[in-house]
């Protein structure tokens, strides 16, 4: 099963600023969603990162990230690599999640909480 924009609502009472992507909901299904993710290291001019999501199909694959404002530093340690946002004709930052796979896989629970462990994931990972 699919991230549904109900289920994007359950997610809101953990992370309030998750907007579902308009033009990427397809049959009720979310595939893109939008978030901003504190920046604790100083590494934005914002002080948050706004973070693109893309999650085609969450029960099975594990989304991906993108930061698509501009850092302050030249290269963050782990969203360096420029590629083009799906979707769009946008550059952003892809996130390196490392090794990630095998745990949001192990995860029994449903979409939601597979969601919220990786959003969970890549705030670490920003503000390592």
């Amino acid at each position: 099963m699919g991230l549904t924009v109900e289920n994007i609502s359950a997610l809101r009472i953990d992370y309030p600023t998750l907007l579902p992507v308009r033009e990427m909901i397809h049959n009720g299904q979310v595939n893109m969603f939008a978030l901003n993710i504190l920046d604790s290291e100083n590494r934005t001019g914002d002080g948050f990162y706004r973070v693109l999501v893309h999650c085609p199909n969450p029960s099975r694959q594990v989304p991906n990230s993108y930061v698509i404002n501009n850092m302050t530093i030249s290269r963050h340690p782990h969203a360096y690599n420029r590629t083009k946002t799906p979707g769009t004709n946008s550059q952003s930052y892809l996130v390196c999640q490392g090794n990630y796979g095998s745990t949001y896989q192990a995860n029994p629970g449903n979409v939601i909480s597979k969601i919220s462990g990786y959003i969970n994931h890549i705030i670490s990972v920003l503000n390592a």
